[in-house]
């Protein structure tokens, strides 16, 4: 932390390389309402990590230039979703070092045996369920109907949604569900 670019350029040229200064990646990003203006944005890795943190996958991308992502392997769960209409691929992540995202619902594509399907993924405690201190990363994906464990999927960020929320009932949960796909169907029509 303490040597500088003259530092680092004495070091290449000790080694036979040219060291070459890079100027900070930015971004540019538009402020939308009342005033609208452009904001130069000086992109990072800790920038990126913050908005994953915080759940703004949508500005990560923007960001990264592409779709954050988690690839792992299909495992098995509590099969409660089953039950209620909505079966889910819960998602073992292949890396435990990759950043997870924050907790919530996020309308996301899955990316499996080399199609892409639409989905919604929820990230969290289950608390309606009473899932206990299990952090679990599940996903319904839209119009698909297969046994899939085991199987490796890859699932790409579009958007979050909405925080975890704890429900009175079942009944409750599951009419929120239903409101959840339709309008995550609407975002990924868009994409």
């Amino acid at each position: 932390r303490s040597d500088g670019f003259e530092d680092y350029a004495r070091y290449g040229r000790e080694l036979g390389m040219e060291v070459l200064l890079a100027r900070a990646y930015s971004y540019s990003k538009e402020a939308h309402g009342k005033e609208a203006s452009v904001t130069e944005v000086t992109v990072s890795s800790s920038a990126i990590r913050g908005l994953l943190q915080e759940g703004n996958v949508s500005e990560a991308a923007e960001y990264l230039g592409y779709d954050f992502f988690l690839d792992g392997t299909v495992v098995g769960g509590y099969q409660v979703g089953r039950k209620i209409g909505f079966p889910t691929a819960n998602l073992r992540v292949s890396d435990s070092d990759k950043l997870i995202p924050a907790d919530g619902v996020y309308a996301v594509h899955v990316h499996l045996e080399g199609v892409r399907y639409g989905g919604m993924l929820s990230i969290g405690y289950r608390p309606t369920l009473a899932n206990g201190a299990d952090r679990s990363i599940e996903v319904h994906i839209f119009n698909f109907n297969a046994d899939i464990y085991n199987s490796p999927i890859r699932v790409s960020f579009v958007r979050y949604m909405r925080p975890e929320l704890k429900f009175g009932t079942v009944e409750q949960l599951v009419a929120r569900i239903r409101r959840d796909e339709e309008e995550i169907k609407e975002v990924l029509s868009g994409f």
